[in-house]
């Protein structure tokens, strides 16, 4: 999997308000280096674009970028760790792929550029995990959430810092969805939206699962893909965040004690399906076609009670009809108040545009009362077992020819392999979303023509089987 380790940087260049292709670095201007791309627009004319490069990298922002009409004092470039030596890779694949031990394996892993998750396994039963990549370090005093300064005192040391590995965890299983390599993995948050700092991830779900594992073989593997698939959905968003619901029924549970005489008793029962729920979307991934009451109570509660606390913050900022995990991670140390590892600065429950000091249960009893109104309407009724909301799709869209395929919505990725390194040698088992051809033609009445393979995947993919794959 991507690492996504701390390997690229955002730089604040300083621009000569006399020649805007110069910027300072070390208390001199710089010429920028140019140079003109040209692309072939089909049916259209030649586009030319000029692309300014520091000593950094690309000046991506504002982008185009032209010197000759630039209204600001400043740009932003990209620094790259693994620029122009991403080729130097080969030689740790190929000792990857060549090792007959741990020893040679970890020595080929030393040796990729790029950041990525690598897990190991030999027919002696040892496993293990590398967390590969070049990680810059970094002068003392910034914050490597903003931009750094282009002036030449926020350079790289030119050493890099070591990377995250283990052989044979006491845990006994080494597993990961996109999380840290390490809880003390420098990994802010870079590109990538789900790596904020907060105590919730996806990958919560893969640890808690295989805790209590006795005997992951091929069929138990198998199960825990469908479990994990149930963990969540794509559209609408909510990134397997039903696993820490729990977490606010004591708060859930204070608040709807507040409530009147009239809106009680229907509160009390929306939390009796939460307390029940068991977090995930779907309780079979292949074959329910409607969500979980507690996943649609839950994911209608939670757009709002974070729109209640963040709006007179972020408005303009965060689209509050997507829950982002950093969002998300920002609640729930709201929520842990001061016992929360990373306290918050201030008490965002208040909203700064009243005279009124609002709490947490403000938040929660006025959000759960617009929750039970919009469900109770939904659903024509007062029973929020039954509030089980039409599951969502994954509708397949080919570039050219639109929606091609559809599946129920799952929260697992689409390069999906189970493999056992057996004494005798591996056997590996595949799932992919399409199928083994992407070849599409057209045919006499100009409609395309879809290969014969270019769907046979799908049903292994829908269905949550495999296919065994031709390693032995």
């Amino acid at each position: 999997m991507v690492g996504m380790c701390d390997n690229v940087d955002v730089y604040q260049e300083i621009l000569n308000p006399f020649n805007k292709e110069e910027y300072l670095f070390n208390g001199k201007w710089l010429r920028m280096q140019k140079r003109i791309e040209k692309i072939k627009v089909a049916g259209g004319e030649v586009k030319e674009i000029a692309i300014y490069r520091t000593v950094h990298g690309p000046v991506f922002s504002p982008f185009p970028f032209d010197p000759m009409t630039a209204v600001g004092d400043k740009v932003y470039s990209k620094k790259i760790a693994h620029w122009k030596i991403e080729a130097l890779s080969s030689d740790g694949w190929l000792k990857m792929m060549t090792a007959k031990n741990t020893s040679e394996f970890a020595e080929g892993a030393a040796l990729i550029m790029t950041s990525l998750h690598t897990s190991y396994a030999d027919i002696h039963g040892n496993i293990g995990y590398w967390h590969t990549g070049l990680n810059p370090e970094r002068p003392e005093g910034y914050d490597p959430r903003l931009p750094l300064p282009g002036t030449g005192q926020a350079e790289w040391t030119g050493r890099y810092l070591p990377n995250a590995s283990v052989i044979n965890p006491a845990k006994g299983f080494v597993t990961g969805w996109n999380n840290k390599a390490s809880p003390d993995t420098r990994n802010p948050d870079g590109e990538n939206p789900d790596y904020q700092f907060g105590r919730h991830h996806r990958a919560l779900w893969l640890l808690r699962a295989l805790s209590d594992a006795k005997n992951m073989d091929l069929k138990a593997n198998q199960e825990l893909m469908k479990y994990a698939g149930g963990a969540g959905t794509y559209y609408p968003q909510h990134n397997a965040y039903g696993i820490l619901c729990k977490d606010f029924l004591p708060s859930m549970s204070r608040a709807v004690k507040a409530a009147g005489a009239t809106d009680e008793p229907l509160l009390n029962k929306m939390l009796q399906v939460l307390a029940a729920w068991d977090g995930r979307s779907v309780m079979d991934v292949v074959k329910d076609d409607r969500f979980q009451a507690g996943h649609t109570i839950f994911l209608e509660w939670l757009p709002r009670a974070l729109k209640a606390t963040f709006e007179d913050e972020f408005a303009g900022i965060e689209d509050f009809k997507l829950v982002r995990s950093s969002l998300f991670n920002l609640f729930l140390r709201c929520i842990d108040g001061p016992i929360s590892t990373l306290p918050v600065s201030r008490n965002y429950f208040d909203n700064t545009n009243t005279q009124d000091i609002e709490t947490v249960d403000d938040i929660f009893l006025k959000t759960l009362l617009e929750t039970a109104g919009i469900l109770k309407e939904k659903f024509k009724n007062e029973n929020p077992v039954s509030w089980q909301a039409p599951r969502s799709k994954i509708i397949f869209k080919h570039n050219m020819f639109g929606p091609v395929a559809e599946m129920w919505d799952n929260n697992v990725g689409t390069y999906i392999q189970i493999v056992e390194l057996r004494p005798e040698g591996a056997v590996g088992y595949s799932r992919w979303p399409l199928g083994q051809s992407g070849q599409v033609s057209l045919g006499a009445d100009n409609k395309p023509v879809f290969d014969a393979h270019f769907f046979d995947m799908l049903p292994h993919y829908k269905n949550y089987t495999y296919q065994k794959m031709g390693l032995d």
